[in-house]
């Protein structure tokens, strides 16, 4: 077996691979904002320096934007004492100008560091619930499976919420050796800080109490102790108290918070096969998957009973609540990764090594181990080099601004999957009466777009129109004004350019397409594939940014959708 000192060096190489992995091409799109969900953190942390920090929207719950804005706040410190901020309207516009800083703060606060984190506490959570081998192993599937390394790059909620998971856990493990009242404690604020970051982390409801009750079974000191005593309230307490810390305005604002919570968060039934068929089998590879769900098999039939049923029955019922409750995005199977690593290193090295007598077969499962990461580490790989790469938004950006004058009218088909064109400041302008329309948040988004405007000022911009046609009531400041996509309207509006993206050409999208092959001359298109194709994507599930089929990944050579620039035909032409 391998050596105290020799693991700790091997954890720290582990680490060390996870950090470099989730590193690589952290800055991608920057200075655009190309992630269609890290804006939902980021300009909320910033509209707190409004002064409310009511974030007037609890679909997401706001853990992260706080996190985000008090980082921002030390940057905002750190600037004002150099001299690089003289005020908050400099440190404000500088977003507006170039927000490459905020985003790499958000990125790192969100993705990298509580990513990397989670790779050591797969590690300490198989050593505090395993016998035998398999930590080092454990931690090296969280390390390079592409779910969770592509996740640390992005400045969303998931990241973090495998964070809590995995905290609440380990103290779980030290609750069950050792029923302390601050083990107690630390796993219900874990706990409370994991709903506060994601409402669907509540599933840990059910191994705290399976915890709770094998403790009282095993460390029972009088016959006929209560089994809801002090150390369950103090769990119970402390998990109530991390919520509402981090998220006052549950209560203060309930109206709000409860019908976001309860009524305005978008999921549906995604089956049972979805995230097994698509989400883990492309996030960590087949091999990972189908020996995780032997290693989960392994642990139901050797474990003893109630341990084993508190490491099951959150991956088990967050399934279940994924089959039911859920969107088709992978991320949303990112909590069931660390799970499935140990499940897998626990057949591998806690069962098959220890029984393998020989040099030879121990080299075998060795061998095997390495066999079945390999896929998933070479994918990661594949996804940094197009992290660090180019973007068809930005380069089809870049030929607009050197080929299409200022102010020209230019319809593109998406809010995100589109040239990353700045606004007029007339535009923009317009926009004042939209923040009528949000309650609670007028003076955030009239000083948003003062901001906006200012910044627009000093950059090529363009009269965008965006053709969300029948979506108008669901838009938002960036992404008005907006028209029909059809060849009428395009004309009455004198749309001089028009963009469409390949990522979805079904229903009006098509007909959009062989209209404007008929009255409109494409003058420039840009492909993300190999060989220049145009083409709809392969995945058709997963395009928050980049795509997840092993197909869409290996096929490229950098970001973004397929995008062709139409130029109109001149009426008499």
């Amino acid at each position: 077996m391998i050596g105290e000192k020799k693991e700790k060096y091997l954890v720290a190489l582990i680490i060390l691979a996870a950090l470099c992995l989730r590193l690589w091409g952290l800055g991608f799109g920057l200075p655009f904002a190309l992630h269609q969900d890290e804006p939902i953190v980021i300009n909320h942390a910033l509209a707190y320096g409004s002064g409310d920090l009511n974030p007037h929207f609890f679909i997401i719950p706001p853990l992260c934007s706080y996190l985000v804005f008090l980082c921002y706040g030390f940057y905002f410190l750190i600037g004002r004492l150099t001299g690089l901020f003289p005020g908050v309207t400099d440190f404000a516009l500088e977003f507006f100008k170039d927000p490459t800083v905020f985003f790499l703060i958000a990125r790192v606060v969100l993705g990298l560091v509580p990513g990397t984190l989670a790779v050591w506490l797969v590690y300490v959570l198989y050593r505090k619930m395993f016998q035998g081998g398999g930590a080092l192993f454990a931690a090296a599937i969280m390390a390079v499976a592409f779910l969770p390394v592509v996740n640390s790059h992005y400045a969303y909620v998931d990241s973090m919420m495998v964070l809590f998971v995995l905290l609440t856990y380990i103290f779980l493990a030290d609750l069950m050796k050792k029923p302390r009242a601050v083990n107690y404690l630390l796993s219900g604020v874990f706990l409370g800080l994991a709903v506060s970051t994601k409402y669907n982390a509540a599933i840990l409801i059910v191994p705290c109490l399976l915890a709770h009750f094998t403790a009282v079974s095993e460390h029972r000191r009088e016959k006929g102790s209560l089994p809801f005593g002090k150390y369950f309230l103090l769990a119970a307490a402390g998990a109530v108290a991390a919520f509402l810390i981090t998220n006052p305005f549950a209560a203060l604002d309930w109206p709000t918070f409860s019908n976001d919570a309860l009524f305005r968060i978008r999921t549906r039934g995604m089956g049972w096969t979805h995230h097994m068929s698509y989400s883990l089998l492309e996030g960590i590879g087949p091999g990972l998957l189908v020996w995780g769900l032997a290693g989960f098999l392994m642990i139901l039939m050797r474990w003893r009973f109630s341990r084993k049923l508190v490491f099951i029955s959150f991956p088990l019922i967050f399934y279940m609540h994924l089959v039911f409750h859920s969107q088709r995005f992978s991320r949303y199977a990112l909590p069931l990764v660390p799970f499935f690593a140990i499940a897998c290193a626990y057949l591998l090295f806690g069962l098959l090594f220890p029984l393998a007598r020989t040099r030879g077969w121990k080299a075998l499962v060795v061998a095997l181990a390495f066999a079945l990461a390999a896929p998933t580490a070479g994918k990661s790989v594949k996804a940094d080099m197009l992290f660090s790469g180019e973007d068809t938004r930005a380069v089809s950006a870049g030929w607009i601004h050197e080929n299409v004058p200022p102010g020209a009218r230019i319809a593109v088909d998406h809010t995100s999957f589109r040239p990353q064109i700045s606004q007029t400041p007339e535009q923009l302008t317009r926009k004042y009466e939209m923040a009528d329309a949000e309650k609670g948040m007028k003076p955030a988004k009239e000083k948003k777009l003062q901001y906006m405007i200012q910044a627009a000022e000093e950059k090529r911009t363009y009269s965008v129109y965006f053709m969300t046609g029948a979506d108008r009531e669901v838009q938002f400041l960036s992404a008005v004004p907006s028209i029909d996509g059809d060849m009428k309207t395009l004309k009455g509006s004198g749309i001089e350019y028009v963009t469409v993206n390949y990522n979805d050409i079904s229903g009006g999208k098509k007909y959009l397409i062989d209209e404007l092959d008929d009255t409109a001359v494409p003058v420039a298109w840009f492909s993300p594939y190999y060989g220049g194709k145009i083409a709809p994507r392969y995945d058709a599930a997963d395009m928050t940014f980049l795509p997840v089929g092993s197909r869409e990944i290996f096929s490229r050579h950098m970001t973004g959708p397929v995008i062709v620039i139409y130029k109109m035909k001149k009426r008499g032409i």
